[in-house]
């Protein structure tokens, strides 16, 4: 089984522009929504902001209002579902849930990359690892 970074940087490097836009247009409702505080009625129980604080995740930059995710907040947020899929259990499917219609595919290359099956690109592996090294605050990958 491949560590949560090789399955990262796996998923992230097979994901689709549409799953990415999906993927950022979650984490820009999510900082919406903890940025309202509940003032919005559009926004108040955004499903995917709930469970993954249950999981002791958040969204990445919650408490920064930005209008889009950047390439790190992507990347970031991929290795938080690698390190959510063994523990999150039966929320696992609504975590992907901010994946839209493309959550089954998605779920797919986790599974599949966590049994090696969708190896990480060298080139890919080395960004993440360095993003990771840094908690995420790599100028680089905007």
């Amino acid at each position: 089984m491949s560590d949560y970074i090789e399955i990262a940087a796996a998923v992230y490097a097979a994901l689709s522009d549409d799953e990415i836009a999906e993927l950022s247009e979650g984490i820009r409702i999510a900082r919406l929504a903890y940025e309202d505080d509940g003032m919005n009625e559009d926004l108040q129980g955004d499903d995917w902001s709930c469970i993954m604080m249950q999981h002791s995740m958040s969204a990445r930059g919650i408490g920064r209002r930005s209008k889009r995710a950047t390439k790190s907040d992507i990347i970031m947020t991929c290795v938080d579902l690698a390190l959510l899929m063994p523990t999150a259990g039966h929320d696992w499917r609504r975590i992907l849930g901010v994946f839209q219609s493309h959550s089954a595919r998605v779920e797919y290359l986790f599974t599949s990359a966590a049994q090696s099956m969708i190896p990480a690109q060298p080139k890919v592996l080395r960004q993440v690892r360095k993003l990771v090294a840094t908690g995420g605050l790599q100028g680089g990958f905007s």
